[in-house]
């Protein structure tokens, strides 16, 4: 196409001599594709074309040469006067630049930037306009779109109100603030916008340049983080938690920082408790294990001592009896009998608090043990007498983990204790059984003899705490003492139920795993 053939007499008159430089202008401007370059005449009307146009906006030079270039815009402007304004403006001013949404050929919208020129003779006189048009809606989109995410973003960054979210330019000057930092540090924004962040450290943190090192190890590593004394506004100070993040653009050149506050004083406080509470409680617990060593020491040195006098005591009485008998009479051979029978009853107590200690200084060799064999090596064990008219059911029972020796020492007392305390029934009968779950073993051992008031649970594995009286059952009120030490040794629990004169079970768990035992 020609420049001169389009452009209308009056705009442009024939002038022979520049009709070369002309075409080349016209080839020049149809080089140019990503805008829009034409030429209007004083009322509007378009008067040249170039390729970029009819590129953007759809038209052939032939269809649109002519038109009113109000053609170019929505319903709206060409209805309030835009294009006529914008004519008008460049004309005053000497040049109008905007952006709006546009219209094409097939009626799709972009928005345009565009730039209205006027031309003027040498003496001033309009000769039309100039308008450069570029499509700028993918960039106007993306802008817009970044500008929502900037907006959601900063709302998001504004509602947190646990952390202090800061920005920073590349020497650490303050750029961004959110309502977290407002209250954690105490600054509003108008005050702290442009400062050095330096200023929320200790004045020795300062002086041995420990800001610049945890932006510059930011800046070499990518991430820095920091636990230390920070001070608010008000002089205070507080244990902070710090992240500095470097910000890179795409080409990799550092914009910037992103430091992330928490106040974690409480936390950091709550620890330190702890921490002594812990030392404090390891103190006591090291006294607690000395004092009851020492006391296990004691009882079974006592203990042990006291065997041999009260043998002397059951041998002598027993010689006076056998070699003095007659002359004593029947009171004084009863006398020495409860003698005798009550030392042997301090025998048996001594033994079995020697039993007691025993089971807590004893060292566990803990094997898989066969519960239900066990049971019945007891069982057999047991006085016949005592078990002859009872009826016993033995369940099978899962195997356990733990000490055999000690392990049997619990079904030995659990099982005497119901053969005794179920002796006086009319038709004593004796259960034992167990099952799992996923955690444990549970085992237990019940009778229907003489129970006991369940108000008394909790004495029942207290040493020397009986519920009846030795004339009714005889025993030390050890063995269930002796029995609760021992399953806790092993990691487990015992318990019992019961009620007076409808008999008791006992139950006992072991843990399943074996590296709990």
């Amino acid at each position: 196409m020609s420049l001169a053939r389009d452009l209308p007499a009056p705009l442009l008159p024939p002038q022979p001599a520049v009709e070369a430089d002309v075409q080349t202008l016209q080839l020049l401007l149809d080089g140019i594709q990503d805008y829009a370059i034409f030429l209007l005449d004083c009322d509007g009307r378009v008067a040249s074309w170039n390729d970029g146009a009819a590129r953007i906006k759809g038209y052939s030079a032939a269809e649109i040469i002519g038109k009113h270039f109000s053609c170019f815009y929505t319903a709206e402007d060409v209805a309030n006067g835009r294009p006529e304004r914008e004519l008008e403006q460049a004309a005053r001013t000497g040049r109008i630049e905007a952006e709006s949404w546009r219209v094409r050929k097939d009626g799709t919208l972009f928005i345009a930037n565009l730039i209205i020129s006027p031309l003027r003779n040498e003496d001033g006189t309009l000769r039309g306009f100039a308008k450069v048009t570029r499509d700028v809606t993918e960039r106007k989109l993306a802008e817009e779109e970044r500008r929502k995410v900037n907006e959601e973003l900063q709302g998001l960054i504004d509602g947190v109100r646990d952390y202090a979210i800061v920005l920073l330019d590349t020497e650490g000057r303050i750029t961004g603030w959110n309502a977290g930092a407002r209250r954690i540090k105490g600054y509003s924004a108008e005050e702290i916008i442009g400062k050095h962040f330096d200023c929320f450290f200790l004045p020795e943190d300062i002086a041995n340049g420990k800001p610049n090192r945890e932006l510059e190890g930011a800046a070499s590593t990518g991430r820095t983080e920091d636990e230390g004394w920070r001070v608010r506004k008000d002089g205070s100070r507080f244990m902070a938690n710090v992240i500095i993040t470097a910000l890179r653009d795409a080409d990799g050149k550092l914009r910037g920082f992103a430091k992330i506050t928490c106040d974690v004083t409480a936390r950091k406080r709550s620890e330190e408790q702890m921490r002594d509470l812990n030392q404090e409680l390891a103190t006591r617990t090291r006294l607690l294990e000395a004092s009851n060593k020492e006391l296990e020491a004691f009882t079974y040195s006592v203990s042990h001592d006291l065997r041999a006098p009260l043998r002397g005591v059951d041998s002598f009485s027993r010689i006076v009896l056998e070699d003095y008998g007659p002359t004593l009479g029947d009171e004084g051979q009863r006398l020495l009998g409860v003698v005798r029978s009550e030392a042997q009853r301090m025998g048996r107590l001594i033994d079995d608090l020697l039993e007691f200690s025993r089971t807590g200084r004893k060292e566990m060799k803990a094997v898989e043990c066969d519960m239900t064999e066990m049971v019945r090596d007891v069982l057999g064990s047991l006085d016949g007498k005592l078990t002859s008219g009872a009826d016993i059911e033995l369940k099978s029972l899962p195997c356990a983990f733990g000490d055999p020796a000690m392990l049997r020492q619990v079904w030995f007392n659990l099982i005497a204790n119901a053969v005794k305390f179920s002796s006086k029934t009319a038709s004593p009968k004796i259960e034992i059984g167990g099952s799992s779950t996923v955690e444990t073993h549970d085992y237990y051992v019940k009778d229907n003899g003489a129970g006991f008031d369940p108000r008394f649970t909790k004495k029942l594995f207290g040493v020397f705490q009986r519920l009846h009286s030795e004339e009714e059952f005889e025993g030390t009120g050890v063995g269930l003492a002796i029995v609760q030490r021992t399953i806790h040794k092993h990691g487990g629990a015992v318990s019992a139920v019961g009620k007076a004169g409808e008999g008791a079970t006992f139950h006992f768990t072991l843990p399943r795993r074996r590296e709990s035992v």
